[in-house]
C-alpha cells in the first residue's frame, strides 16, 4: 500500500527527521494542532505571521493538501516573514537570510505538492496588498509587533474563522491580552486554549 505523504503521521515524521532543536514533544504538539486545525478548515484560505524555519507552515499546507476534496476551492497556505537583517536576538544567533535559506530549501522536501506560497516581507505591508479578503485560518507566531499584526489582518478573518495565537515572545503582554481585549469587544470568542503548547485561539463571530 502506497504511502499518504500528507497523512498526520508521515508529516510530523518528516518534519522531526528536519528538527535540530531538542524539545520534540512541543513540536510534535504544535503539529498536530496545526495540520488538523488545516484539514478542517473550509475557506481555503490560511494566512501564517512569523514562518521561522517553516514547521508550522508545511504542518498547515499538509493538512489543507491531505484533504483538498473537501474545501470549495483550491485551497492556499501563504507563511509571511521579514527576513531582512536585524539586531540580534537576546540569547540568539538571529541571520535572516539562513532561516530564509533554509525555509526555502526545505519547502522542496516538505511541501513540494502542497499549496503553500512562502513570503518575505514585513507582515503589516503585506496586509496592505493582500487580495484574498477571506481567511478561514489566522496563525501567528512570535510576532514582536503581534498587536500591530493582529489588527492589521483581523479584519481579513472571515466570519467562523480561526485565530491562532503563540509564543508571542511575552504572551502576558501578547496573547493573553490581545484575546482578552479581542473577547470584549464581543467580535471574537474564545475557540480553545493550548495552554501547554502557549496556544489560545478564538472564532470570529458568525
Amino acid at each position: 500500500m502506497a504511502t499518504n505523504k500528507f497523512s498526520e503521521k508521515e508529516v510530523t515524521k518528516r518534519i522531526l527527521e528536519l528538527y535540530t532543536g531538542k524539545d520534540k514533544n512541543s513540536l510534535r504538539r504544535r503539529v498536530h494542532v496545526l495540520y488538523n486545525l488545516a484539514r478542517q478548515n473550509r475557506s481555503g484560505i490560511i494566512v501564517q505571521i512569523g514562518v521561522g524555519y517553516g514547521y508550522g507552515a508545511f504542518a498547515l499546507a499538509a493538512g489543507v493538501s491531505s484533504n483538498f476534496m473537501l474545501l470549495p476551492r483550491i485551497a492556499l497556505v501563504f507563511g509571511i516573514d521579514d527576513y531582512s537583517p536585524k539586531p540580534q536576538w537576546p540569547g540568539e544567533d538571529y541571520d535572516g537570510l539562513s532561516y530564509w535559506g533554509f525555509v526555502k530549501g526545505r519547502r522542496a522536501v516538505l511541501a513540494s505538492e502542497a499549496h503553500i506560497y512562502l513570503i518575505n516581507d514585513d507582515p503589516l505591508e503585506v496586509a496592505k496588498r493582500f487580495t484574498p479578503r477571506e481567511v478561514g485560518l489566522l496563525y501567528i507566531e512570535s510576532a514582536s509587533d503581534v498587536r500591530k499584526v493582529f489588527d492589521a489582518w483581523k479584519p481579513m478573518v472571515e466570519h467562523g474563522g480561526i485565530v491562532v495565537l503563540r509564543d508571542t515572545l511575552d504572551r502576558a503582554l501578547g496573547c493573553d491580552t490581545i484575546a482578552a481585549d479581542a473577547i470584549t469587544t464581543g467580535h471574537f470568542a474564545l475557540y480553545s486554549d493550548f495552554a501547554d503548547d502557549y496556544f489560545i485561539m478564538l472564532q470570529k463571530a458568525l
